[in-house]
């Protein structure tokens, strides 16, 4: 997983507003009470990053590119920071290793996690899971 440092710009009945150097995106997860302006992490699983737009944007320069296949696996450092960034993307995706490639993330795919590393309880509607129905009638 992925670990992004955002600060908490206040909560609501659709989740915690998060902001990341400058962008704001509502998480939707369940509130805590004295959360505004707080240090957080925001979790993003590599298979949730994609390429172009998103609820959070931000551009990253892969150092490595791993073509797999079935996927393509890219790592870059963020920021500056020392702990890699890794994203998969679907199949075979034109990106080269040191090109810069502008990448996005759903607030739904992300998870939030507070000081402590305590996870907050993410809000999934079960209508919102693509479930495959078994049907054990069909024949």
């Amino acid at each position: 997983m992925n670990f992004l440092p955002v600060t908490c710009k206040g909560v609501s009945a659709n989740g915690v507003e998060v902001d990341y150097q400058g962008q704001t995106a509502v998480l939707p997860v369940t509130p805590r009470d004295g959360m505004a302006g707080k240090a957080l992490t925001l979790g993003i699983r590599p298979e949730h990053i994609q390429l172009g737009g998103g609820d959070i944007v931000f551009t990253v320069t892969p150092t490595v590119i791993e073509r797999l296949g079935a996927n393509t696996v890219a790592y870059a450092s963020l920021n500056g920071e020392s702990e890699n960034f890794c994203a998969m993307l679907p199949g075979s995706v034109g990106i080269r290793a040191d090109a810069p490639v502008a990448t996005g993330i759903n607030a739904a795919d992300c998870h939030l996690f507070d000081e402590a590393g305590i996870a907050f309880e993410c809000r999934v509607e079960l209508t919102e899971i693509d479930m495959n129905v078994i049907n054990p009638t069909a024949a």
